[in-house]
C-alpha cells in the first residue's frame, strides 16, 4: 500500500531514528489526475500561497503532444480523452477510432477501448451507447472483456446477435469500394458554390464524395453541414470529413465532425483555405446508421486574406526546428525583431506547428510567449486587446527528446539493466517473460509515458487572453550544462543533447492566424548541478532560498533520477519546504528528509510527503535543531538532506524547490497609506501583514533599489485583491488581479535603480480581509524603456483608482 505521511503544522523531530531505505520503493499509484481550465475562485496554477515564486505565473493545461508511431499517438489520445469532457473527448475519441493503421492486438485493443469510452460520452442516447458498445465488440478478443461488453449492450435493450452478425457495412473498409462510384474520392462529383443538395447514405457503409473549387485570388471560410428533415429527431446520423486532397493522392484531413450541439446531423466551419480544390466526404454514423432524405449544404461564409508561409518554414518536426535569439546583459534595450529574440510567424495551412529552438549561456529565468502581431519595431509580452490574441499552446522540451527505452527481460534480476534497445541486454537473458521482447519498452511497465513529454505547457495567458506564456528558470546548454539530459550524449543516438524547443500548436485544429513568438529571458537564477543523486553529490541549498529543476528521466535509468539537497541550520528553526511547478498535475514530486552522517558516517530517514502542496506536489513544515545536535555527534559534520524525486516517475518535468522560516512577517501595515505620499517604506526581501478596512481601503508600499533588478511584488494570503504598482509620481507601471494563486495578483519584471510604489485594494468595494504581501528581488537584469511589467491588467486594473 502507498504510505502517505502529511504535516500540516510544525512538528518536533524527536524521532526515532531508522536506517535510510532504498530511494526507490515499489508504490501502488491510485489517484485520480482531472484537470481543469483555471477559473476565478480556483487557482490557475496549484500553487500554495505561503511562497514567494518566480516560476509560477502562468497555468498550464496538459495537452496532448505526438508520438512516434500511429498506435502510440491514439494510445496517447486515448490517456488524454479520459481527462477531457463532452465535446472535446468526443472530438478526441472520434479521431483515434479514425486513424488509419494496420489490425493488430494492440491496435484492435486501442480501438474496442475508444468505442467503449465513447459510448460513454452519450449517457442520454441509448441508441449511440449500444452502436458505439457494438464497435468496441467488434475489435475485442479477451473473452472477458466481450462478455462485458455484451452485457453493456445487453443491458440497453442492445441485440448483440444483430451487431456482431448483420451489421452490414461495419467492417466495410475503404480500400473495398468501388473506385468509379461517389463513394470513393476518385468518383467525387464536382459541385459549385454554393451548392445545396438532397441525399441518401445507403446501404450502411456508403460514402457519398463530393469536390468544390475555391477559385481565388482570395481564400475562403467554409461552412459545410448536413439539415435533417426531421430537425432534432436524431435521426440522419451523419458525419462528415473534408480533406485537402483525395487519400489515394496522399491527401490529408482538414476537419472531422460527427455531431452537432443539438442534433446528430455534422457541421464544419473552416478556417481561412486557400484557392485550390477540395473533398467533402459524407458518411452515416461509423458505417452503421443509414440516413435518408437530408440535405448536404456547402458555402463560403466569407472571404479571408490567405496567409503566406513564414520565412522560418519548414519547422514542423523537430529536426527542422529554427532558432531564436535571445538578449544578452549587454544588450541594452535592443530586444526586437533584429536580434530575432521576437519572431513573426503565423499558423499556415491548417494543422501546421511551429518550432523552435533556445540556446543559453547561463542559468537564466526565461519567460516565452505568444501575442498578435505588432507594426512597430519593439513588441513586449504586455499588450492591450490581449481577447485577439490567437489561441495557441506552447509546449517546452529538450531539443532532442531522449529515447525513453526500458528494462531488459529479466524478471528475477528487476527487469535490469536498463536498456534501449535488444542490443543493450545480456545473451541469454536470465528467466524472461515469454512474448516480450528483450528490451521490454517502459510503457508497457504501466508507467504513464508520452513519447514526448514537455517540461512545461500553458494554453492560456488567463484574464481572457488566450495568447501563452511560460515564465521559469532553464540551465544553460551546452557541455557545461547543468543538466545531464542537456549535456550528454542522446541514449541510443551520437552528440549533445541540444538546447531547449519551443512548439506552438494552434487550440483548434482549423485555426490560421499570424502571431509573434517572444523569447526573453528576464535575470539569472539558481538551477540544481547534476549530478545530485546520491549523498556524496548533493547540491549545497540555503534555507529561503528557490532552486529550479528538472526530473531528468534518463540521468541514469528510467527510474533513477532524485535531486538531492543539503543544508544545515545554527539553532532550533521551524521551516516550510515546498515544490512548485507549472502544472500541479503533471509535476507529481515526492520529497525525503534525511540527516547524517553519524560519527560512523551512516545516513538516517526522518520523514516523507507526496500531495501534501498544491496538486500532486510536496509540502512540509518541520522543526529542525542542528544536525549535529540531533545525532549527538562528536566528530562528524552532519547535514539535514532533502531527496526530491518522481512518485509517479514522469519523465522531463520542472519543478521549484523552496523554502521559508515560519517567522512573524517583517512590516506591519499603518495608517493613513492610501496614497503614494503617505507609503508604508518597506524593503525587498520582506513580508507585509495588512488589512483591507471598510470604506474602499487602499494600502500603499514604497522601495527603493539601487540597482537594476527583476522584482517581485505577490499577496500570498488573504482576500481576492489587486496590485497595482507606480513610478510613486503617478506613472503607471503594471497591474495585476489573478495571476497569483487562486484569486491572488502576482507582479513581476525588471525594474531599474529608482522607488517604486505598490498599491493593494479589493477587488469588491465590500470586502474587507487581512492579507500578506511578499516583496522580493534578483539583481543583473537588464530593463526595457519603458520597463516591461508583467501583470493581466483586467477587470479590478482597468479602473484601478475608482472607488469599486
Amino acid at each position: 500500500m502507498r504510505q502517505k505521511f502529511v504535516f500540516v503544522t510544525a512538528i518536533a523531530v524527536c524521532l526515532t531514528l531508522t536506517l535510510v531505505p532504498a530511494f526507490a520503493s515499489e508504490r501502488t499509484v491510485d489517484r485520480n489526475g482531472d484537470r481543469t481550465k483555471a477559473a476565478k475562485g480556483v487557482s490557475a496554477n496549484g500553487v500554495a500561497p505561503e511562497f514567494s515564486d518566480m516560476t509560477r505565473r502562468i497555468p498550464a493545461d496538459s495537452r496532448l503532444s505526438g508520438s512516434n508511431s500511429a498506435a502510440n499517438k491514439a494510445a496517447a489520445m486515448i490517456s488524454a480523452a479520459a481527462k477531457q469532457d463532452g465535446e472535446t473527448a468526443i472530438a478526441t475519441l472520434q479521431m483515434v477510432v479514425m486513424m488509419d493503421f494496420e489490425s493488430t492486438d494492440q491496435t484492435d485493443r486501442i480501438r474496442s477501448t475508444a468505442f467503449e469510452m465513447l459510448a460513454g460520452q452519450y449517457v442520454n442516447a441509448p441508441s449511440k451507447q449500444v452502436m458505439n458498445l457494438g464497435m468496441a465488440l467488434q475489435y475485442a478478443s479477451d473473452s472477458a472483456r466481450r462478455a462485458g461488453l455484451e452485457d453493456q449492450i445487453t443491458a440497453l435493450g442492445g441485440d448483440v446477435f444483430a451487431l456482431t452478425f448483420n451489421s452490414g457495412g461495419l467492417n466495410n473498409a475503404y480500400t473495398t469500394r468501388d473506385p468509379g462510384a461517389d463513394d470513393s474520392c476518385l468518383g467525387a462529383v464536382a459541385v459549385t458554390l454554393p451548392h445545396s443538395e438532397v441525399m441518401d447514405i445507403t446501404p450502411a457503409g456508403d460514402h457519398n464524395w463530393r469536390s468544390f473549387d475555391i477559385a481565388g485570388p482570395d481564400g475562403a471560410l467554409m461552412r459545410i453541414e448536413t439539415i435533417s428533415d426531421f430537425p432534432g429527431s436524431g435521426t440522419d446520423d451523419t458525419d462528415l470529413t473534408l480533406w485537402n486532397d483525395c487519400p489515394e493522392n496522399g491527401g490529408t484531413i482538414i476537419a472531422f465532425n460527427d455531431d452537432t450541439a443539438t442534433d446528430f446531423t455534422s457541421r464544419i466551419d473552416t478556417g481561412c483555405l486557400a484557392p485550390g480544390t477540395y473533398f467533402v466526404e459524407v458518411g452515416g454514423f461509423f458505417d452503421i446508421s443509414t440516413p435518408d432524405n437530408f440535405t448536404l449544404e456547402i458555402e463560403v461564409t466569407a472571404t479571408c486574406e490567405v496567409p503566406s508561409v513564414d520565412s522560418f518554414e519548414p519547422d514542423d518536426d523537430r529536426a527542422d526546428a529554427s532558432s531564436i535569439g535571445l538578449p544578452t546583459p549587454t544588450s541594452g534595450n535592443g530586444w526586437g525583431r533584429t536580434h530575432k529574440e521576437i519572431q513573426a510567424r503565423n499558423i499556415f495551412p491548417a494543422g501546421d506547428v511551429d518550432n523552435a529552438t533556445v540556446g543559453l549561456t547561463q542559468n537564466s529565468l526565461v519567460r516565452m510567449g505568444t501575442r498578435a502581431q505588432w507594426g512597430t519595431f519593439f513588441n513586449g509580452f504586455e499588450q492591450t486587446g490581449a481577447a485577439t490574441n490567437p489561441d495557441t499552446i506552447l509546449e517546452l522540451f529538450y531539443e532532442i527528446e531522449p529515447d525513453y527505452g526500458g528494462r531488459c527481460n529479466q524478471p528475477d534480476l528487476g527487469f535490469l539493466p536498463v536498456c534501449f534497445s535488444d542490443a543493450d541486454c545480456p545473451d541469454p537473458l536470465d528467466n524472461p517473460m515469454s512474448d516480450f521482447p528483450d528490451c521490454i519498452p517502459i510503457q508497457l511497465f504501466a508507467v504513464p509515458v508520452e513519447f514526448e513529454n514537455p517540461i512545461a505547457t500553458n494554453d492560456d495567458r488567463g484574464g481572457g487572453d488566450f495568447g501563452s506564456e511560460l515564465l521559469l528558470c532553464l540551465p544553460r546548454t551546452g557541455a557545461n550544462s547543468p543538466s545531464l539530459t542537456l549535456s550528454t550524449p542522446n541514449p541510443g543516438g551520437t552528440g549533445g543533447g541540444g538546447d531547449f524547443m519551443v512548439r506552438i500548436t494552434p487550440f483548434s485544429s482549423n485555426d490560421n492566424f499570424d502571431y509573434e513568438l517572444n523569447v526573453k529571458n528576464e535575470v539569472g537564477c539558481l538551477f540544481e548541478q547534476e549530478p545530485n543523486n546520491s549523498f556524496a553529490t548533493t547540491t549545497p541549498y540555503a534555507i529561503g532560498s528557490f532552486v529550479s529543476g528538472h526530473y531528468d528521466f534518463v540521468v541514469t535509468n528510467p527510474y533513477g533520477d532524485a535531486d538531492l539537497y543539503s543544508f544545515d541550520v545554527d539553532e532550533t528553526t521551524t521551516i516550510a519546504f515546498e515544490t512548485f511547478a507549472t502544472d500541479s498535475l503533471q509535476s507529481d514530486t515526492g520529497i525525503e528528509l534525511f540527516v547524517g552522517p553519524d560519527d560512523n558516517g551512516d545516513f538516517f530517514f526522518l520523514l516523507s510527503d507526496d500531495d501534501s502542496g498544491a496538486g500532486f506536489l510536496s509540502a512540509v513544515t518541520v522543526t529542525l535543531p542542528p544536525a549535529n545536535d540531533l545525532l549527538g555527534n562528536t566528530t562528524a559534520d552532519a547535514d539535514y538532506i532533502w531527496n526530491v524525486t518522481s512518485f509517479f516517475y514522469n519523465p522531463n518535468y520542472a519543478y521549484v524547490f523552496g523554502s521559508a522560516v515560519i517567522a512573524a512577517p517583517d512590516v506591519t501595515e499603518t495608517e493613513p497609506n492610501d496614497t503614494e505620499a503617505t507609503a508604508n517604506p518597506v524593503s525587498l526581501g520582506d513580508t507585509v501583514a495588512g488589512a483591507i478596512d471598510v470604506g474602499c481601503d487602499y494600502d500603499t508600499y514604497t522601495f527603493t533599489i539601487g540597482a537594476d533588478t527583476f522584482v517581485t511584488v505577490e499577496s500570498t494570503a488573504g482576500g481576492d485583491s489587486a496590485i497595482q504598482l507606480t513610478d510613486c509620481s503617478g506613472g503607471f507601471l503594471g497591474c495585476d488581479d489573478d495571476s497569483g494563486a487562486g484569486l491572488l495578483p502576482l507582479l513581476d519584471g525588471c525594474l531599474p535603480a529608482g522607488t517604486y510604489c505598490a498599491q493593494v485594494r479589493a477587488f469588491s468595494a465590500s470586502d474587507t480581509f487581512a492579507y500578506e504581501l511578499d516583496f522580493s528581488g534578483t539583481a543583473g537584469c537588464t530593463p526595457t524603456t519603458p520597463p516591461t511589467i508583467s501583470g493581466d491588467n483586467a477587470f479590478t486594473c482597468l479602473d484601478f483608482d475608482t472607488c469599486p
